[in-house]
């Protein structure tokens, strides 16, 4: 499963309108980095934030197709069809998984969205005597304070069908990139009432993207259309949505633009290698594959229970796939009879991660751990020199927000950020795949990825 996504016309405009966009609105406000790669802002459309110049709007793709036309959503809000060879914003989606974690950041906004910050993006254009100031440092070079952190952001050449990139540097303790106005941007008013002018130099701050929230659909969407410059991301050869994971938008996103903001690479094995040709030109070279099993070991002489046994001893999570009353229950209790059991299908906030309580005599917000970890922790005490399992039973029929918490537990070791896990616990999961079990949800790359994967088959 890949990390980025493009919102589809129901989510937008549907039925299945997201919460998010019925309380904001669904115009979208354009980034000055967007403009000046290339992006066409409105002169009189405004989000529902108020009328400054940063509030202007732009259109930005959905992935639905129809008839050789993508659906849009134009300055305005409203859903428009456009023709496949037009160029218009790009607004990405990720699973709520990639953001949760940074809940502790998050804040309700006016329009009563959580909104949290992940990543970092060019967005805003400096003030033009500061701007003067950055030039001044960078044509100094080595004599200035202005340094080249090595990281590079990515803009799209679509006539080329090649990466541009654009260099971070940092001065002051902040970071910028620097462009300079082109053609398809020259004439563009920026937020700061500056209009383009070819050839002129321009230094964009790198700031935290913001994304709102929509936790009913497991869905982050960015707030901005952080950049342009892309054709129809249908036209391939194949016009048609169910293609739209082997587009060029959708592979920049997943292999340029999740690595700059800092999600998570997606598995390059899940991208044919011919489809990514195309915008690795001046690019170095990907990281041969490795290898499937460079040992030669005999799959066919190991047992189920060899393999579970030897990642739980190597201290590697497990998560035992398989239909319902295939045993995989069964085989976690043949390792540890006495293994702290949690029904994550009914499992609350307070049972996975713990609650504060009031303690009306001191006054004070008292920290109070899940029984689970109270009990492994007390197993593990007195027994340590034994490994003691904590299985999550029913992982996949589990809320995503529970799957996120589980995540964490799996990820850090720890619960809630407050509790560590004993050394001799280990973590196994089960759960039955979503062509098992109409009760399953989708489970998260990351979360997916935190395990080593054991597919049950009892004859």
């Amino acid at each position: 499963m890949n990390n980025f996504t493009f919102l589809d016309e129901d989510q937008v405009f549907g039925n299945n309108q997201l919460d998010i966009l019925k309380k904001y609105g669904t115009k979208c406000a354009m980034t000055d980095f967007s403009i000046l790669v290339g992006g066409v802002v409105s002169n009189d459309d405004y989000t529902s934030e108020g009328n400054n110049l940063k509030d202007r709007t732009g259109s930005w793709w959905t992935k639905t197709f129809h008839d050789c036309h993508a659906v849009i959503v134009d300055y305005d809000g409203d859903k428009e069809n456009s023709l496949i060879d037009s160029n218009w914003g790009v607004r990405p989606a990720i699973p709520y998984f990639l953001i949760q974690a940074n809940d502790m950041n998050a804040r309700i906004n006016d329009k009563g969205i959580k909104e949290v910050e992940y990543g970092e993006y060019p967005q805003t254009v400096v003030d033009e005597d500061y701007s003067r100031k950055l030039e001044k440092a960078y044509k100094k070079s080595r004599k200035s304070r202005i340094s080249a952190t090595g990281k590079e952001f990515s803009d799209f050449d679509k006539y080329n069908d090649s990466r541009i990139p654009y260099y971070e540097y940092q001065y002051d303790g902040n970071k910028y990139v620097r462009i300079e106005g082109h053609g398809c941007s020259m004439g563009h008013q920026l937020s700061d009432g500056r209009i383009v002018e070819l050839g002129k130099a321009y230094w964009v701050r790198v700031e935290p993207i913001t994304w709102l929230l929509d936790e009913k659909t497991n869905i982050a969407l960015s707030k901005k259309i952080l950049f342009y410059n892309f054709f129809s991301h249908f036209y391939e050869g194949r016009p048609n949505p169910k293609y739209f994971d082997e587009t060029s938008i959708k592979r920049f996103m997943d292999n340029y633009f999740a690595q700059e903001i800092g999600v998570e690479r997606v598995n390059s094995q899940s991208i044919p290698e011919e489809q990514t040709q195309d915008i690795t030109q001046d690019i170095e070279e990907q990281e041969p594959l490795r290898k499937q099993n460079p040992y030669d070991f005999n799959f066919d002489e190991v047992t189920e229970e060899d393999i579970i046994k030897g990642a739980i001893e190597s201290n590697v999570s497990v998560f035992l796939h398989g239909r319902s009353s295939e045993g995989k229950s069964a085989r976690v209790k043949q390792l540890d009879p006495d293994c702290e059991i949690i029904y994550m299908r009914n499992a609350t906030p307070d049972s996975l991660n713990g609650k504060s309580v009031y303690n009306a005599e001191t006054g004070e917000m008292i920290d109070v751990p899940p029984t689970w970890y109270s009990k492994i922790k007390e197993k593990c005490e007195e027994e340590p020199e034994k490994i003691h399992i904590i299985f999550f039973d029913e992982l996949t029929n589990a809320l995503p927000s529970i799957q996120g918490m589980a995540f964490n537990i799996v990820l850090d070791g720890e619960v809630n950020g407050k509790w560590k896990l004993p050394s001799n616990a280990r973590i196994v999961a089960a759960g039955n795949d979503l062509d098992d079990s109409l009760a399953a949800n989708q489970m998260a790359e990351p979360l997916f990825n935190r395990f080593a994967h054991v597919y049950i088959e009892t004859t």
